[in-house]
């Protein structure tokens, strides 16, 4: 994220921060920055990539799941084909197969469009998520 792409996204208020070109730090409805566009535009898809990445983390896979859609049509109607009845959302499971499969689309001859190189650093941090073990409590140290 540059400099002028600083965001932060309140689940209570939703305000978007973010620097103008001469450094000021200014903050803006997510509404507001939609239409404002610009620094504050780019500030709110960092923050709703972040939120996207948190969700994950907790079961909540739409969102992360409707961005890779988004970055990768070819590759979300692929998976929709191959696997007709289950969303690229519905579970850990399709969600995972699906975060891999947006992983191993191939590069298109121009290279990766804005948003598949920024849908590519959440694919990453998906993929650490999804990977990660859970520890069962009967695994746990008790101090």
């Amino acid at each position: 994220m540059s400099q002028t792409q600083l965001a932060h996204l309140s689940l209570d208020s939703n305000i978007v921060a973010f620097q103008d070109k001469k450094g000021n730090l200014h903050g803006i409805s997510a509404e507001g920055a939609l239409f404002k566009g610009g620094a504050a535009l780019a500030a709110l898809k960092d923050a709703a990539m972040q939120l996207a990445l948190q969700k994950a983390g907790h079961g909540k896979y739409r969102a992360a799941a409707d961005i890779l859609g988004v970055a990768f049509p070819k590759t979300q109607k692929a998976f929709q084909t191959l696997y007709a009845g289950l969303t690229t959302w519905g579970n850990k499971n399709s969600f995972t197969a699906f975060v891999e499969a947006c992983e191993c689309a191939q590069v298109p001859e121009k290279g990766w469009s804005k948003k598949q190189a920024e849908a590519r650093l959440l694919i990453g941090a998906l993929l650490q998520l999804t990977r990660a073990e859970t520890v069962k409590a009967s695994e746990t140290v008790e101090g």
